[in-house]
C-alpha cells in the first residue's frame, strides 16, 4: 500500500467529496420529499431543471460506480508491469493468454502480430498474422489462446475468421490456417476438454466446437440470447454466487478487454457482454452447455 502524505490526502479528499454529496443529497431528499407530497405543483422549479439535474446525477453515478469498482484493484501491490510488445506504433493490448508453462500471449489493436512474452516480458516470438497464399494479405488479431495441441488460435473480427497457427506446415516458418468464419468473432478460449469457445458479438452467441487432424470444425454447439459478448474465460464453479446474474466487473480482468483466467477445476464458462449500465456485466454459462 501506498503511506505516503500524497495518498493519505486523496483518500481524505474522496471520502469527504462521498461523503458531503450523502449530506447533500439527504437533506435536499428531507426537505423536498414533503414540499411534493403535500404540493400539487413544483414551485419554480422547471423541466428543463429536473431533466438536467437528472444527467448530472446519471453522471455521479457512473463515477462512484468506477470508484468502487477501482478501489478493488491493488495497482501498488503489482509485482511487475509489461510494456506493449507493440509499443506506440499501434493501439493499446486487445487480448492476452496466459500458457501454463508462463509464456505470455499478446495481440494488440490494428497490429497484425501476435507476440510470444516471458513472464519477464521479454519477446520469445513474433508471429506475423499473414496468410500465404498466392496473394499474402495480412490480417488484425482480435483475440488469442492456445489449443490444446499448443497452436496459438486467434479471432479477425474484420474478416469475421478463426486462424490456427500450424507451426508443421509446408512452409519452414509455419503457416496461419483459416478454420472457420463466425459473423463477428472476439473473444475465444479453450475448456479444459480442448474445444475451442468463441465469442461471437454481433449475433450475441458462443460457439464452441473441436478440431480434427485436418483442422475441421466438429460437434459444434451454441449458446444465444446473449447482449454483445466481448471474450470468454473459463473459472471455477459459480453456482453459489448465481450463474446467470450481472457479477463485479473486478471478478474478471475482462473490464479492460484483456486477458484470460485459468484454473484446474473447471465447470462453468465466464463471458463479458455489453452493458448500457455502468457495470460490464459478467455471465457464467454452465459448462454443460457448451459441450
Amino acid at each position: 500500500m501506498d503511506y505516503t502524505l500524497e495518498a493519505t490526502q486523496r483518500k481524505e479528499k474522496l471520502l469527504k467529496t462521498v461523503y458531503t454529496l450523502q449530506v447533500k443529497s439527504d437533506t435536499t431528499l428531507q426537505k423536498a420529499s414533503p414540499l411534493l407530497s403535500n404540493h400539487h405543483g413544483m414551485g419554480m422549479v422547471t423541466e428543463h431543471q429536473v431533466h438536467q439535474l437528472a444527467e448530472k446525477a446519471k453522471g455521479i453515478c457512473h463515477d462512484l460506480d468506477n470508484i468502487r469498482n477501482l478501489l478493488h484493484y491493488r495497482q501498488n501491490d503489482l509485482v511487475q508491469q509489461i510494456s506493449n510488445p507493440n509499443g506506440c506504433r499501434y493501439g493499446g493490448p486487445s487480448g492476452i493468454h496466459c500458457s501454463l508453462d508462463g509464456s505470455i500471449y499478446v495481440t494488440s489493436e490494428n497490429a497484425p502480430w501476435v507476440h510470444i512474452l516471458t513472464r519477464s516480458g521479454q519477446t520469445l516470438q513474433s508471429l506475423p498474422c499473414v496468410e500465404r497464399g498466392r496473394e499474402s494479405e495480412s490480417f488484425l488479431p482480435e483475440d488469442v489462446t492456445v489449443t490444446r495441441a499448443g497452436m496459438v488460435a486467434v479471432t479477425d473480427m474484420m474478416n469475421g475468421t478463426i486462424h490456427i497457427f500450424n507451426h508443421h506446415s509446408k512452409f519452414s516458418k509455419g503457416e496461419w490456417i483459416k478454420i472457420g468464419k463466425v459473423d463477428s468473432p472476439r473473444g475465444i478460449g479453450v475448456d479444459s476438454t480442448g474445444r475451442i469457445l468463441v465469442a461471437d458479438y454481433t449475433q450475441g452467441k458462443v460457439h464452441s466446437f473441436v478440431l480434427d487432424h485436418t483442422f475441421k470444425i466438429q460437434n459444434t454447439r451454441s449458446v444465444s440470447n446473449l447482449r454483445g459478448p466481448r471474450y470468454v474465460c473459463l473459472a471455477r464453479d459459480v453456482t453459489s454466487a448465481g450463474r446467470d446474474k450481472n457479477w463485479d466487473p473486478r471478478i474478471l480482468p475482462e473490464l479492460f478487454g484483456l486477458g484470460h483466467l485459468h484454473y484446474s477445476s473447471l465447470s462453468c464458462v465466464m463471458i463479458t457482454q455489453n452493458s448500457f449500465s455502468s457495470l460490464l456485466q459478467i455471465k457464467a454459462i454452465p459448462f454443460q452447455l457448451l459441450v
